[in-house]
């Protein structure tokens, strides 16, 4: 696994998680200009964070708010079959964490816990690293509860795990962790996705696991 991060003196920090085998490289390759007199990085105030609809432009004085980057990524791509287009892809973000907490994001990423349904008609549609959720989708029949177990481990960790259950319908969630009932809030979330061909139910559960862990999913009652 690859890990970036960028050790500025804020408090929060940039990182970067990628795929085997991306090349990590300085911005540009380290050859785009540099102006050393006003940062020894490369900064723009184009657009987006100008109003002037420009790019490209180099900024000479710290007069408006302007953009940096640092480090360069060049995930693995792949060509989508529809439309030749280039897909890749990496997480990024903030964080005040250390870096074996880092690492467990990237592990829960790169190689999730599998996921066990226990009951007939949901099916597992497997992990999904676009969207960093489980995929389940609900069949014609099945039950009203969900259950399902993640064998998680300490190189397959879950760290706020989140779960789409397609076709789920109307009805909001109940969630019941290890036989224990979590009401919403801080630790979990859940919404209801309405498309043209059914109600999905989205999930978010917060917290760290690197133990096998047995979750249900019900409607709640009215």
């Amino acid at each position: 696994m690859l890990i970036s991060r960028v050790n500025t003196k804020s408090e929060f920090k940039p990182f970067y998680i990628y795929e085997p085998g991306t090349r990590v490289i300085p911005y540009g390759g380290g050859l785009v200009e540099l102006r050393a007199a006003y940062s020894r990085f490369p900064t723009w105030n184009h657009w987006p964070v100008a109003q002037v609809l420009s790019d490209g432009r180099y900024a000479l004085a710290p007069d408006r708010v302007s953009s940096s980057a640092i480090t360069s990524p060049e995930p693995p791509m792949t060509r989508r079959a529809k439309d030749g287009a280039l897909n890749g892809r990496f997480i990024m973000g903030l964080s005040n964490k250390p870096m074996d907490e880092l690492v467990s994001v990237a592990r829960s990423w790169l190689r999730p816990a599998e996921l066990r349904p226990k009951n007939m008609g949901f099916k597992s549609q497997g992990y999904s690293r676009n969207q960093r959720a489980y995929i389940l989708r609900k069949e014609v029949g099945a039950p009203s509860t969900l259950e399902f177990k993640l064998t998680a481990s300490r190189k397959s960790p879950i760290v706020n795990p989140v779960f789409v259950v397609n076709n789920w319908g109307v009805a909001e969630a109940e969630l019941e962790l290890d036989g224990n009932m979590i009401k919403p809030g801080k630790t979990y979330r859940f919404d209801l996705r309405h498309r043209l061909e059914g109600i999905d139910l989205v999930v978010w559960i917060g917290g760290q696991w690197t133990k096998p862990v047995s979750i249900s999913l019900s409607p709640a009652a009215d």
